[in-house]
């Protein structure tokens, strides 16, 4: 025990000692400090004092410097090219500045977005906060200032005007900002404008009226499509347009004219002509009017009906005479034998129930229907 006692002794006399071996080192060291200090002159006590507070402000400085770049400064990963001479910058702040590379300067301040080169103008479209402006796509320079002008929706250039929104109001500038059709249509942001980018084509754009319908105006700001619809997409190829009023489709031509009134379920625009449906029932037309294909679909499947039974009582499945067909997520029936259909395609679930009964859900009435081979309704199923 007395051992022990003395082991422990001895212990916490070398634990206290090399303990105290640290302090007592820094205060020799100190006072070894204080006389060196003491012997020099004013003149190395000044070199060294600002040698000291040039290192300490240097680390501070550099700690700041990285902590602003890393939220503002640039990221060059997200840089690219507007255009052959003209580089977008980005910032790690979610900004971008324009730069011009030929004469290596900056052309822009901050901004928060530019839009993409447009197809037939040299002027494109920038953002400050809220406020739009337009640069010059070929050299950089901003020739409307965001920053000089109330518009707080800006489209890119078509046929030498541009649309630009100021107080909920949509008027039409040129490249030298005078206002060439007043301030008197309604924005509605209720739109995809990349549907149909208030530009002009063929000397007409789509616009908005007071009730949010869309109509065409010509470069007189005058209405040359009554503003009748819910849509009306970009112009084709061929210089047709799709309208829409109330989710029916229509087509108007190159002139405004009607071609088809908006009562069909869906129209497609192809190269040779239109893909019509309507009521469950589709077919292609030429740009005359001649029916190409009287009889289309989007997909088919085959009908399978319960033939028999193995001695397991398992069902056999035959396959039909007929196959049900899809349009606009409806179905039909078409006999395969014949190529003709039996129903349009308007019932939400088709069954076979034997070899020439349908069981079918009506989408309409939300009905379930027996019909014949002929399509014809032989009962109303109760469930």
């Amino acid at each position: 025990m007395k051992v022990i006692k003395k082991f422990l002794k001895a212990l916490f006399a070398a634990t206290a000692m090399l303990c105290m071996f640290p302090f007592a080192m820094c205060r020799l060291l100190c006072q070894s400090m204080r006389k060196w200090w003491k012997r020099l002159s004013k003149l190395f006590k000044g070199l060294i004092i600002s040698f000291f507070i040039v290192f300490i402000l240097s680390i501070v400085s550099m700690v700041l410097y990285d902590n602003y770049n890393y939220k503002y400064g640039r990221n060059s990963y997200y840089d690219n090219l507007l255009s052959k001479n003209i580089m977008i910058h980005y910032y790690n702040d979610d900004k971008y500045k324009i730069y011009n590379l030929e004469t290596q300067d900056y052309t822009t301040p901050k901004i928060d977005w530019v839009s993409s080169i447009p197809k037939n103008d040299s002027l494109t479209v920038y953002a400050i906060g809220n406020q739009r402006g337009f640069l010059n796509v070929k050299n950089g320079k901003v020739i409307i200032d965001a920053n000089s002008n109330n518009y707080s929706n800006a489209w890119v250039f078509s046929e030498g005007l541009a649309a630009v929104v100021q107080d909920g109001k949509i008027g039409f500038i040129n490249a030298k900002n005078e206002i060439v059709i007043p301030f008197q249509y309604c924005y509605f942001d209720k739109y995809n404008a990349y549907d149909f980018g208030y530009l002009f084509h063929n000397d007409c754009c789509v616009m908005t009226n007071e009730k949010g319908k869309l109509g065409l105006i010509n470069k007189k700001g005058e209405w040359i499509l009554n503003p009748i619809y819910d849509k009306i997409l970009s112009l084709n190829e061929n210089g047709y347009r799709i309208v829409v009023n109330e989710e029916k489709y229509g087509i108007i031509d190159s002139n405004n004219q009607v071609v088809y009134p908006a009562e069909y379920d869906y129209i497609d625009i192809v190269s040779d002509g239109f893909i019509l449906t309507k009521e469950g029932k589709m077919w292609q037309i030429d740009f005359s009017g001649k029916i190409i294909n009287p009889f289309m679909y989007e997909y088919r499947e085959s009908i399978l009906f319960v033939s028999g039974y193995t001695e397991d009582e398992y069902p056999i499945y035959t396959n039909s005479d007929y196959v049900k067909y899809s349009i606009l997520g409806l179905y039909g029936i078409l006999n395969s034998i014949t190529g003709k259909p039996i129903t349009p395609a308007k019932y939400s679930e088709v069954n076979i129930l034997s070899k020439n009964i349908f069981e079918v859900l009506d989408k309409e009435s939300e009905n379930w229907y027996l019909l014949d081979k002929n399509g014809n309704i032989i009962n109303k199923v109760e469930r």
